[in-house]
């Protein structure tokens, strides 16, 4: 199938939004940033969850799970798996060094319009394709998204993600009390097997960029599929 034809289909599926990573920056850099961008916009007036101000913790923006803070600096963040095991997928210097990347640095994607994980049950048929829905494990999204050759989210695509919608809209994404939380199934911490994932709490007044256990299911918790631009024999024929 030529290239165009490939994802004019995707568009007809949904995914008509397009989004860049800096993916060569460090995670830790990129936690700085959007942490510091969800301070200015609360203290402007500019943080809401449709029509709600939300209130902030603004000691701590965005909660991190500290040992995903410079995991993908000490290679123990491995992306792009095809199973969350060890010795798959790349670590990010990995990934940045292949002679062969579309975009050297950066990750380019499609993804769907519609922002809300459809809940279990209620997911639309869009060009033929039903949408994913939450309640299902990680490995299961993995699974799913490999057979349907598009990826999850890395936590720097999630969080840039995030910063630009926020940056637009002054809306924040994934707010747990109107959706779900995201598994980010493009990465896993390989030391521990967890899963990132993500999402905004009103509980705890903040961002979270957490983990989860890789087998585990959630009523409110779903990942988010994407239609990666270039890289496409990289990512599905290993």
């Amino acid at each position: 199938m030529r290239e165009r034809e490939y994802y004019e289909n995707w568009l007809k599926r949904g995914f008509t939004n397009l989004e860049i990573t800096p993916f060569g920056l460090p995670l830790e850099k990129v936690i700085h940033i959007v942490s510091q961008r969800i301070l200015e916009h609360y203290r402007e007036g500019k943080l809401y969850s449709g029509d709600i101000p939300l209130k902030l913790d603004e000691a701590e923006p965005l909660g991190v799970w500290p040992r995903l803070i410079q995991a993908d600096v000490k290679g123990e963040l491995k992306y792009f798996v095809s199973k969350f095991e060890r010795n798959q997928g790349f670590t990010k210097k990995q990934f940045l060094d292949l002679p062969d990347v579309s975009f050297p640095g950066y990750l380019v994607y499609l993804r769907e319009q519609n922002l809300k994980i459809p809940r279990q049950g209620q997911g639309k048929t869009i060009g033929e394709r039903k949408q994913m829905e939450t309640n299902q494990t990680a490995q299961e999204y993995l699974h799913l998204f490999l057979g349907e050759k598009t990826r999850g989210l890395t936590p720097e695509d999630y969080l840039t993600f995030f910063l630009t919608h926020l940056e637009e809209t002054n809306q924040v994404t994934d707010d747990l009390d109107e959706g779900g939380a995201c598994f980010c199934v493009g990465a896993f911490h390989e030391p521990t097997g967890f899963v990132p994932d993500s999402y905004w709490g009103r509980e705890y007044l903040q961002l979270t960029l957490g983990v989860g256990p890789s087998d585990k299911t959630a009523p409110n918790v779903g990942a988010r599929p994407v239609v990666e631009i270039g890289n496409r024999k990289l990512l599905y024929s290993r």
